[in-house]
């Protein structure tokens, strides 16, 4: 399959000289160069397919996992706030644009789109552990362990989770240590 990104590239040039107005052949194209690894002209291609069709979820969808995997958090969050726009019920965009919001510092951010795709998939393991790590990172140890708790009643054969457990409770001892250093220390003061 080596040559079918190439192919596909000719093919959907072809469909786009014939009718420059075709969103999908812009897409089509665009996911052509993701194949190549070619994310700059997918964004471009796919960008003048939203041009064209600006209520497309497909084409939010495909330009938001380029700016995903070029790690261009903002545009990929704005991308999968669209998305969400268009497709309140999509847990796709809620958890990419949580993990989005938690690539970016925006923990609390982060937490609300992890606690909307919980209310829309309950039962999946990997929400509760993501929901995790942005409580913990947000600095509240409690609801981290208690999200941690959860993922693992969900799937105890889940192996992150187990271990990242063990490394959640040496970190809540941690944090609670440096609050109680800083209250003590600046009692002192």
């Amino acid at each position: 399959m080596a040559g079918e990104p190439d192919r596909a590239l000719s093919d959907f040039s072809k469909a786009i000289e014939l009718d420059p107005e075709d969103a999908l052949a812009w897409v089509g194209r665009g996911e052509a160069h993701i194949g190549k690894g070619n994310y700059a002209q997918s964004i471009a291609d796919i960008s003048r397919a939203i041009s064209i069709e600006p209520n497309s979820p497909t084409c939010y969808a495909k330009r938001a996992h380029c700016y995903y995997m070029t790690e261009d958090w903002n545009k990929a969050a704005n991308d999968y706030t669209r998305l969400i726009v268009l497709d309140r019920e999509d847990v796709g965009s809620y958890y990419f644009r949580g993990k989005c919001y938690y690539h970016t510092g925006k923990y609390q951010q982060a937490i609300s789109d992890y606690t909307a795709v919980i209310a829309l998939d309950p039962e999946s393991h990997i929400l509760w552990y993501e929901r995790a790590e942005a409580h913990g990172k947000n600095g509240d140890a409690d609801k981290a362990m208690a999200d941690y708790k959860r993922g693992i009643e969900l799937n105890p054969e889940y192996g992150d989770t187990l271990i990242d457990k063990e490394f959640g409770w040496l970190n809540v001892g941690i944090n609670r240590f440096n609050q109680w250093w800083k209250e003590a220390t600046s009692e002192k003061q």
